[in-house]
This record gives C-alpha cells, structure tokens and sequence, in this order.
C-alpha cells in the first residue's frame, strides 16, 4: 500500500474518525501509511495523529520500528504456528543474543535460509544498482500470481531480509560476514533498501521461512541467558 503522502497525491482524503473499540493491526498498518515525516505532517494537518514527542520523524521512526519484524498473516493458521509471526530480531539484536551469521558456500540458491543450533546460514547476495528494480518486478508479479505459486520467493525474501535488517549496523555486520556485498554505496543505503521492498508485502500461512522465524524467535525468547553469555564475552 502507498504511503499517505503518495495516496494523497493520488486523490485519497483523509479524514479523522472517532476513536477505534480496539486497535487490531494498527501498528502495521500505519507502518505501511507512514515512511517519512512528510507522512506524519499530512496526518496532523488532518487531526489524525497530535505529536506531542517532538519532530515529525520522530514519530516515523516509531511507528517504522514498531511495525518493523510484525507480519501481516492472511490465511487461517494453526494455534501452534502462531508464534512464528510475531517479532523477529534484527541481525545486530540476534547477534547480541549469540546467534552467529556465516556465508553458505557452494550454492545457487538464494533463497536457502536455514537456522540451526544458535547460527544462521545464508547466501551471499551482491547488493547492485539494479537489484532493487529487479526485486520489485518479480515481487510485483508473485504478489498477483498467489493461486499459481506454491511458494513466494522473492517476497518471502525480502519480508525476511526486511526483518533482519533495521539500520546500517546489520548490514554492517552481514557484510563482515560476506553475505551482503554492497557496491551500492553507504550500508545504510542497503538497510532502506530492503525496508521498502519489504513493506507492503504481503505474507500468507505457507511463508517459505516459518521454520528459520520460529527457531530465531525460540532462541531469543526461550533462552535469555543466550542474549547475557553473548554480553559477557
């Protein structure tokens, strides 16, 4: 979905309502509304949003932090495979909680994600001017061919990458591990990147990294001392 700022050129209105029984998927939702603080400043010329933090893209970033690693799910699951939807941490917070990252070797396959025993494993990628545009075209065309794919790659890909990196620091850290090579520019280039080819994706029950979001999210959540050996060494 477009930003408010590109709906509003694109002859959306927006109009404050009264308030909501319950907030639902809200914090996903907005953060796909809001991308910048252009976004916000539309918002409270329109009452909807009061900023009383400070600047506009304070509220940005917190509404972009807060929706960061939430995934939208759009077909009935079972109660034991919800947890996999919740939050998984970026790159720098896994690392933190002694998960290590190492290159796979010896593969084609991009998309050959795999988390075992405290490391995740993953394919090198080289981050080109042309990869962005590359990636969003294929994403385009699985997002409305879901009744002929059996997996998603592609945006299956990004929402992952998407989750794993924040900022520059996990980029950062994937390029010491030689699993993004950046001949883009800054690291923070890659890091919004894969934060705009991720948002709006949409993700449904066959999600092709269930397994790696729920052994992440297992190690950090189920074994806290996981995150305090990681700070003592």
């Amino acid at each position: 979905m477009p930003n408010a700022t590109e709906l509003s050129q694109a002859g959306v209105s927006f109009v404050k309502a009264g308030l909501p029984d319950k907030l639902g998927d809200k914090t996903t939702f907005m953060d796909h509304l809001i991308d910048s603080e252009k976004d916000v400043s539309l918002l409270r010329q329109k009452g909807i949003i009061e900023n009383w933090m400070g600047e506009d893209k304070e509220v940005a970033s917190l509404f972009n932090k807060n929706g960061n690693g939430v995934t939208t799910i759009y077909e009935k699951i079972s109660d034991d495979d919800i947890k996999w939807n919740k939050v998984m941490s970026n790159a720098t917070e896994l690392s933190e909680a002694a998960v290590s990252f190492a290159k796979v070797n010896h593969t084609t396959n991009l998309f050959d994600i795999k988390f075992e025993n405290g490391l995740m494993t993953i394919p090198s990628i080289a981050m080109v001017d042309s990869m962005e545009t590359l990636m969003r075209n294929i994403i385009v065309y699985e997002q409305q061919s879901t009744d002929d794919l059996e997996y998603l790659y592609f945006s299956d890909y990004a929402t992952f990458m998407d989750h794993l990196i924040n900022s520059d620091k996990d980029v950062s850290l994937l390029c010491r591990k030689k699993i993004i090579v950046n001949w883009i520019g800054e690291d923070k280039e890659v890091a919004s990147l894969f934060n705009k080819i991720g948002n709006g994706v949409i993700v449904y029950s066959n999600f092709y990294y269930k397994q790696v979001f729920t052994k992440a999210v297992k190690h950090c959540d189920e074994k806290p001392w996981n995150r305090m050996k990681a700070q003592l060494f």
